[in-house]
């Protein structure tokens, strides 16, 4: 193998380099040692990288002459060949799966295809489908003359759907004249079918056609297509974006006429709903939704009545239904979706023999049992002649093959990164010399490629790669090297399939495509947290030591080193890299213990930082110092072991300080507040990575690491052609802060790379006339001259239009009038002020550049400095960069006409800006350090007012007689080679000394530095831009969000979505020059796991680990669509235990088990809704009117009565029930019909009652208010199928500076109250806000005048929006709830009135923006705050049965309850809002209130808004809704098992809090594996009582998460069904050996946020005491000296305290004091009176400090009190 690494290890490498370097710059550097230190270790498998894992895509076997030779009418046969000679989408070669279901359509079979991602299954369907039509056309032409839907093709979503359009577009599309002729020659004068796209964004709704919607559609369609150049719409034709009408602009043209068809019959699309509804065409491609609304409305039974006669009239037909993406149908909603399928069949009143189905899928399991059971129940049809299509994979043999062995390999040079032409043929002699094989040098490249190809297909160890890599399983390097290299060691054998591996993607088959498409899957993560062992004389030789402690370990926990002596989490002040010990302590008061493990029990443990003295300033600036007991942990206040073996001398502090707003340090302690080493205020930072900067880094590298495009075109479009990621995320907001911070960390990069040579550049070519004001006309020649693309958006173009005004000179090469280029972009000034300003990543911390006088300038200060008292220019300008470095950093005192908004952007929050004119050294003037003392001591007063107006020359005063620095008068030094220093007190970096002295604290000298590892990612590659040894990269990487968040306003009126369009430019593809910014990254949700065509990808990143198994196969599947010779998946790892588990174990995502799929059809609550749609449609169908247009005022007040009627005498006929009910399935119709009557009528008289709830905004030009349809109400109500689109959505509303709604997300209300709270930080299209208030943009348009100027108050005064609420604060308890529960002014669960508080809690009807805009830069900061888990706090209003066999269990099934979800705000401390305007913000931060406006743009008089505020205090937003549950009494005898700890709250007793929290996890898993259905239908939930008496209670609840109820709850109620659910528990609970949790037993995605209370022990120990009334008395002596043995440890360590170990447990003598301890379980109450202490087991494992603490108090005193530690 040759020295330098190649290919996939290359690409592995590489990122590992560049993640490494990153982490050790940005949060090692400032330490020094440190980098040294970790290096070893930060490059270890293991820690931040686990070994990749290497699949190829599965080699189907292709059959020549396919179609030829198929089993199908010959009619059929000659048309699809026909349109395979004309390249139309049918394949000469096609794969053995499309045949196979061609021929099963043909044999008149359903078909179900799974085969791998990009593996054709699209043409599984489209060949059928379009064959059955050519057949139908030629052999009947009556039949084909009837228009009728033929086939319906049903998508999950929206964006498969137009993805789907594409496709058709380019197969039968009209405007290139190719389908025509084929159609002609196979069906002679039949016409031509026609096809349409039927969803909510197709041009319009409503009753046939109006002129203003019509000219509305017309204006659209000429913007978006007819206005565009010639090559814009050939863009959008190649891109199957442009609609394939025969004459788009006759069809205009007859729009924009009344009463004139715009229709062709040569058409190949219909675009508009009326076209369809008049002229139905024969292919139908729609989702779920909108086909429901499609079924019940009278404006489209046109459609289903025509289709039904023609499939009437022509038995031999069949209806063909198309449902692709089929894994995406799965519970309660797949369900939902079968009886939809139903209700299809049931209005063309057809049976479903008269129906053939074709389903894809990319994820359906080996298993044909449930696969079949899943056709069944989804399409309503027997799976008798049902077809599974799997796939034949092509067979791989190595017999015959000529065998190489890894020597023979190895001796392959190949070089590293892309190879490129004369790599190719430097990579193929190579081979072939090494090889002995004879190379044509004389091939052409694309012959060399083929050749190599069938070379290696004749090499044995080749063959046994591709082999196992074409599997269907990932294997690693070691796995492969065995499997390919049996005989060889593993090193030789890994290198050798490496070298393989790198020959082989060069390489391609006969056909051109790669040879084998390998996808390399990775695992990467962060810093979680930096360990030192904290002894100096540390003897572990396998890490690195770092100087003055010990060992370091790079994520792992605390506790001890190998040498034995304790290891803490290390921290550090990032101003100058002091370091700090992380742990917890008591109250400090003397000697103290320091523990380097948080104790889950908190009260009383305070987390505490010890200062790792250096050297005597340390101690001298430390308000405590004393010795630490390396192996102890004690800390001695004295200097009594100063020196001693062992000891490690610290400072501390014994002043509590308040939580801090450094991640990681946001609870009270012992935290230092300003830094003993270099006085300033401390920044501690716990070395944890954090934000999205390294995943950026390790996504940057990849992305250059892909090889590019080598078309000059496409080069000149976008010079990151050929390169592009997609980036999945878990969460909408996560894909938009992923998009804009990506674009600008790209940015920034970017700009640093040209304004360094621009600086560079200016100083050696204008020399004296140099000045920063001119640096931006260089930075813009450095743009032009390097063919740059940066910044976006109005930055982007005003950088163009100054390149435009400048380009003349540059070219004419003349003196240039900097005065003519205007004002400088926001993005330029933001970066250049942050790479001055920065505290800690400017250009002068990098040791790049820095400020300095120009010379003109100096020329005149240095006469005014007395004579014979000059200071040199060298003095000066170190006493200038003293002087500036402090006011920039801290005053942003730079250019007095840059924007606010471009400063904030830039700078830390709540900065002031400029420094007064009298007071030039503000904030230098007191301290030892201060630049002012440091002034006086060295110059005289004369000097230092000299110095003083020099500076202020140097300046320009703002109107507020602030001091700015001149960009005029300095200019930016860049001096890479200049001797810099760094001082070792404060850690700076600077170009200067002052006489020797730091430049910045002036309290230590400075020394030149050695080397620049501290910087050497930022600097090195600035340094080899200027050197030439680097290129400046040509273009940023620009990242789009790409989520449904983006989806307002893409409605009829714009043809072209914003997702689309950013879809497009991914592609390259840009049809308007206004809008041609490339976009190189899409940061996607869930959407793009699925197949929507974005063309070729060979990188795919995953900023978390995705919940299943098959969410990873899907988005891993992107990668390598087309065949790309080598692509990769990297996953980036968050912080979380679930993402650590599978860092941990990659397989088990790489190649887990995929799950079976189901749906739940036999459902009860479904049924209902069904069986009500079914009603409302015919009841619609006799009327004449349509639900989705009567207003529902209209249907109570006039029809309702007539409806009653007409229901209750409805029936259905035989037919329709067979085709409407699930065999089998029990039901009653009139029971679903006084159900529904029951439920209107509530509506109507809440309708009543409320009518503002039933309000919304007209579409009017007028925009007043109107009442909802009858369809909407329903639905909100689930009434009708919902399927699990939540219920009850509320927007976060945007609106422009003319009042206009710009953006408007949309989330169901729970998770609003969370994701859209008044402080959180929203992100919508890389744009920022922070939610400041509660409102919806249609309440300014409210029909009562009264209330328009005050869009909240209405709802201030609904008591269904504001009520009051009841909180028990109880620690123990937690109840809330509504006041008439209330018992007697008492909390009804725990009975004390001392705790209870009165709120108000709102119902959120929308959020906006802070003051209705984008927030301002760094000046408005996110404020967390969540949502509570849903709870139910009804009080039981008994009724709960006993179970039998249970001795402790009651039960009952409970419909429609109320569970409540509440968030209580920052510290809790809920929300001011106003009640007039809506204005909010957390109740925590009172210093808003003064800052705070109306949040939105425009009154409803379209004035700027004002608002005097009338603020409600302390109000908690919160929601109630309704679903079925069933609970489960658990009682708990006080005397049996301890339900109190000693302070007497619950919230001591971890044992029961775990128990609670374990057990309700497991009844929850053990629900959903017993009724079979998805993990995400059911949700559980526990609360705790404790009424006077000798019981507590605990209740477990488990609920529905659809809307109303799904019936799962239901179904678990009844007493066999109860006993199986707790064995299924208790099953759960024994099948593990985990000490507490896993992922084999109770941990998952679901449930992150309480992985650190799951206990499967104490959740068996609560089962076992309410099942059989068992409690476990005592421990074993295994496990109870297993417990003992962290305390034993401890104190045996500690000094003067002897421990003997008895047969009950410990012994433990101080002096006269003896102590006996003894381990207890959990769950016990057993107590003995004496000197006895009995610890709870968990105490004693995971409470040790507090134990000890307890028990070294009581050895401390002079009488021993009996206790129980819990």
């Amino acid at each position: 193998m040759p020295e330098s690494l190649s290919g996939t290890r290359y690409i592995e490498t590489e990122l590992r380099d560049r993640l490494v370097s990153y982490l050790e710059t940005e949060y090692l550097g400032k330490v020094d040692g440190l980098v040294d230190a970790c290096d070893a270790s930060l490059r270890k498998q293991g820690n931040l990288f686990q070994e990749p894992y290497y699949e190829a895509t599965p080699a189907y076997e292709t059959v020549e002459r396919g179609i030829r030779n198929a089993q199908i009418p010959c009619d059929v046969k000659e048309f699809l060949e026909d349109m395979a000679g004309a390249r139309r989408g049918v394949f000469d070669a096609p794969y053995r799966h499309q045949v196979d279901s061609l021929e099963s359509y043909w044999a008149r079979d359903d078909v179900l295809v799974s085969t791998g991602t990009g593996s054709g299954k699209t043409e599984c369907f489209i060949w059928p489908m379009l064959s059955k039509l050519a057949h139908e056309a030629s052999t009947k032409p009556d039949s084909w003359e009837d228009r009728a839907v033929r086939a319906v093709v049903l998508y999950p979503m929206n964006a498969l759907v137009t993805d789907q359009m594409a496709r058709l577009r380019h197969m039968v599309g009209c405007s290139d004249g190719g389908f025509t002729p084929i159609w002609r020659k196979s069906c002679g004068g039949a016409r031509r079918p026609q096809f349409g796209m039927y969803t909510g964004r197709t041009s319009y709704a409503g009753k046939g056609r109006m002129p203003r919607r019509d000219k509305v559609l017309a204006d659209s369609l000429t913007r978006s297509y007819l206005d565009l150049s010639e090559e814009g719409r050939k863009a959008l034709r190649d891109y199957g974006k442009y609609p394939e009408k025969v004459s788009l602009e006759a069809f205009v043209k007859k729009l924009r006429e009344k009463d004139v068809d715009p229709w062709d019959p040569e058409d190949a699309e219909l675009i508009s709903r009326f076209e369809m509804q008049r002229h139905i065409p024969d292919i139908l491609i729609t989702n779920y939704s909108m086909l429901q609304l499609m079924l019940i409305r009278p404006v489209e039974r046109g459609i289903w009545d025509a289709t039904g006669r023609w499939l009437r009239d022509n038995p031999d037909e069949r209806l063909l239904i198309v449902i692709d993406e089929a894994h995406m149908y799965k519970g309660a909603p797949g369900g939902e979706v079968a009886l939809l399928i139903r209700r299809l069949v049931d209005k063309i009143g057809a049976s479903t023999d008269l129906i053939s189905f074709i389903l894809t899928s990319a994820s359906i399991p080996g298993d044909t049992t449930p696969v079949k059971r899943f056709f069944s129940d989804l399409t309503g049809k027997g799976s008798k002649r049902l077809s599974i299509i799997t796939g034949s994979k092509l067979e791989i043999s190595d017999v015959g093959c000529r065998e190489l062995n890894a020597k023979d390999i190895n001796a392959i040079s190949i070089p590293k990164g892309n190879c490129k032409d004369s790599g190719l043929q430097h990579v193929i002699r190579n081979f072939s010399d090494a090889l002995g094989l004879n190379y044509d040098k004389s091939m052409s490249i694309r012959d060399t490629r083929k050749w190599l190809g069938s070379e290696l297909r004749h090499i044995g160890c080749y063959r046994r790669l591709e082999r196992s890599l074409r599997d269907g399983q990932a294997h690693t390097l070691r796995e492969l090297a065995s499997s390919a290299f049996p005989c060889a060691s593993h090193e030789h054998a890994s290198n050798a399939v490496d070298v393989l591996l790198n020959v082989a993607v060069l390489a391609t088959d006969e056909t051109g495509h790669a040879l084998l498409p390998v996808r390399m899957h990775m695992f990467i993560r962060g810093i979680q947290g930096l360990t030192a062992c904290c002894d100096p004389e540390c003897s572990n030789s396998s890490g690195g030591q770092l100087p003055g402690l010990g060992t370091v370990y790079v994520n792992r926990p605390s506790g001890r080193c190998l040498c034995g002596a304790k290891a803490y989490k290390l921290s550090t002040d990032r101003n100058c890299g002091a370091l700090f010990l992380l742990g917890y302590t008591g109250n400090i008061d003397g000697d103290f213990y320091f523990w380097d493990k948080e104790p889950e029990e908190t009260d009383g443990m305070k987390l505490a930082t010890l200062m790792v003295i250096r050297n005597e300033c340390d101690a001298e600036n430390c308000p405590k110092t004393g010795w630490l007991n390396t192996i102890t942990g004690k800390v001695s206040a004295d200097d009594s072991h100063a020196g001693d073996d062992h000891y490690l001398h610290i400072g501390y502090t014994d002043k509590m300080s308040g939580p801090r707003e450094e991640p990681g340090f946001d609870s009270s302690g012992y935290l230092f507040v300003s830094c003993p080493r270099c006085s300033n205020r401390i920044w501690l930072s716990d070395f944890v990575t954090r934000g999205n900067e390294a995943f950026y880094n390790v996504i940057a590298r990849n992305f250059e690491l892909q090889g590019g495009s080598d078309d000059v075109a496409q080069q000149r479009k976008n010079a990151n052609a050929g390169k592009k990621t997609l980036l999945f995320s878990d969460s909408r907001q996560q894909a938009a802060k992923l998009a804009r911070d990506l674009s600008l960390a790209s940015d920034r990069d970017l700009f640093r790379s040209l304004i360094v040579p621009a600086a560079w550049n200016l100083q050696r070519e204008m020399d004296e006339k140099s000045d920063l004001k001119k640096l931006y006309y260089w930075f813009l020649k450095e743009v032009w001259t390097n063919g740059v693309r940066i910044f976006e958006k109005d930055d982007q173009r005003a950088l163009w239009n100054h390149m435009d005004d400048a380009r003349e000179q540059w070219e004419d090469d003349g003196e240039f009038d900097y005065s003519t280029l205007g004002k400088r972009p926001l993005a330029y000034q933001t970066e250049l002020l942050r790479l001055l300003c920065n505290r800690y990543m400017s250009l002068s911390n990098m040791a790049v550049g820095y400020l300095v006088p120009t010379r003109r300038l100096w020329s005149k200060i240095s006469k005014g400095f007395p004579k014979g008292q000059e200071l040199t220019r060298q003095e000066f300008e170190a006493v200038f960069y003293a002087w500036s470095s402090y006011v920039l950093v801290n005053n942003f005192a730079i250019a007095k006409d840059v924007p606010y908004y471009a400063r904030s952007m830039a700078m830390p929050s709540n900065r002031s800006l400029g420094v007064p004119m009298d007071e030039v050294f503000r904030g230098m003037k007191m301290g030892k350090g201060s630049l002012l003392n440091y002034l006086k001591n060295a110059y005289s007063n004369d000097q230092i007012e000299s110095i003083t107006s020099a500076i202020k020359k140097l300046c320009e005063e703002n109107e507020d007689r602030f001091l700015f620095i001149d960009p005029s008068k300095v200019y930016l030094k860049i001096d890479l080679n200049a001797i810099w220093y760094k001082c070792p007190r404060c850690g700076r970096i600077a170009p200067y000394t002052l006489h020797g002295r730091c430049a910045y604290c002036r309290q230590e000298d400075a020394t030149p530095i050695g080397d620049f590892k501290g910087v050497s990612f930022w600097r090195g590659p600035l340094k080899e831009i200027l050197d030439g040894v680097r290129a400046i990269p040509k273009a940023r990487i620009n990242t789009e969000e790409h989520t449904a968040q983006l989806s307002y306003g893409d409605d009829y009126s714009r043809t072209i979505s914003t997702t689309e369009d950013y879809e497009m430019r991914f592609q390259d593809i840009f049809v308007s020059s206004k809008n041609d910014d490339p976009v190189d990254i899409l940061s996607c949700t869930t959407t793009m796991e699925v197949g929507i065509d974005i063309g070729s990808l060979t990188a795919v990143g995953l900023r978390n680990v995705p919940p299943m198994r098959e969410n990873y196969q899907q988005r891993a599947g992107r990668a390598g669509r087309r065949g790309t010779a080598i692509s990769t998946i990297l996953t980036y790892v968050d912080t979380r235990p679930y993402d650590n588990h599978y860092f941990e174990h990659p397989c088990e995502i790489v190649r887990g088990v995929l799950r079976k799929p189901e749906i739940d059809v036999f459902n009860e609550k479904l049924l209902r809704r069904h069986i009500s749609t079914v009603v409302f449609t015919r009841y619609g169908d006799q009327e004449g009117i349509s639900i989705d247009s009567l207003p529902v005022d209209d249907f109570f007040d006039e029809r309702f009565e007539r409806f009653e009627r007409w229901l209750r005498a409805f029936k259905l006929d035989a037919e329709s029930k067979k085709r409407l009910v699930p065999q089998g399935m029990p039901w009653s119709l009139s029971a679903v019909k006084d159900g529904l009557i029951n439920e209107l009528c509530t509506m109507k008289k809440e309708l009543h009652a409320h009518p503002e709830q039933y309000e919304t905004v007209s579409q009017s030009a007028r925009r007043e208010v109107e009442y909802k349809k009858l369809l909407d109400c329903l639905l909100e109500r689930a009434l009708l199928p919902t399927y699990s689109f939540p219920r009850g959505v509320i927007g976060f509303d945007i609106e422009d500076s003319k009042g206009k709604l710009l953006q408007e997300p949309q989330r169901s209300v729970d998770i609003a109250i969370s994701e859209y709270a008044p402080g959180r930080q929203i992100v919508v299209d890389k744009e920022e806000y922070i939610s400041g208030g509660v409102y919806s943009h249609i309440s300014k348009y409210a029909a009562r005048q009264i209330d328009r100027e005050n869009p909240a108050r209405k709802y201030f005064k609904s008591p269904d929006y504001l009520k009051e609420i009841a909180l028990c604060k109880n620690p123990g308890c937690g109840w809330f709830g509504e006041l008439m529960d209330l018992d007697e002014g008492s909390c009804p669960f725990c009975h004390r009135r001392d705790f209870l508080e009165i709120k108000y809690m709102l119902k959120p009807w929308g959020f906006a923006p802070r003051n209705g805009r984008s927030s301002r830069g760094n000046d408005e900061r996110e404020e967390y705050s969540a949502t509570s888990e849903p709870c139910y706090s009804a009080v039981s209003d008994g009724g709960l049965e006993r179970l039998d066999g249970f001795v402790h269990v009651r039960y009952d099934k409970r419909s429609d309850c109320s569970l409540v979800v509440v968030n209580r705000g920052p510290a809790n401390q809920g929300f001011e809002i106003c009640e007039s305007c809506g204005a909010a913000y957390p109740a925590a931060n009172e210093g808003m209130r003064k800052k705070l406006y109306p949040p939105y743009q425009k009154d409803c008089s379209g004035n700027r808004p004002t608002c005097e505020h009338n603020f409600q205090r302390s109000i908690l937003l919160g929601d109630v809704f309704k679903t079925d549950l069933i609970l489960f009494e658990l009682c708990l005898r006080r005397s049996d098992v301890c339900v109190s700890g000693c302070g007497g709250e619950f919230i001591n007793n971890h044992w029961l809090m775990r128990a609670a929290t374990s057990l309700t996890e497991a009844l929850r898993l053990a629900a959903v594996d017993i009724l079979d259905i998805d993990f995400s239908e059911l949700y559980a939930g526990y609360r705790k009582r404790f009424p006077q008496g000798k019981e507590v209670f605990v209740d477990i609840y488990l609920f529905d998460s659809l809307a109303s109820g799904a019936g799962y709850s239901a179904e678990l109620a009844s007493p066999p069904v109860i006993s199986e659910l707790f064995a299924k528990a208790k099953e759960i609970l024994n099948n593990c050996d985990c000490e507490s949790a896993c992922f084999k037993c109770l941990k998952h995605y679901g449930n992150k946020h309480v992985h650190s209370l799951l206990d499967r022990r104490a959740a068996l120990s609560l089962l076992d005491y309410v099942s059989l009334g068992k409690v476990e008395e005592e421990l074993s002596i295994d496990e109870a000296n297993e417990a003992l043995v962290p305390l034993k440890i401890a104190l045996t360590m500690s000094p003067r305290i002897d421990v003997t170990e008895t047969v009950h447990g410990l012994e433990v003598t101080h002096g006269s004091a003896t102590i006996s301890i003894q381990a207890i379980p959990d769950a016990s109450v057993h107590f003995e009176g004496g000197p006895h202490y009995h610890v709870w087991r968990h105490s004693l494992i995971h409470d040790t400090p507090l134990v000890f603490e307890e028990i070294y108090k009581a050895l401390s005193q002079t009488s021993v009190h009996s206790c129980v530690r819990c």
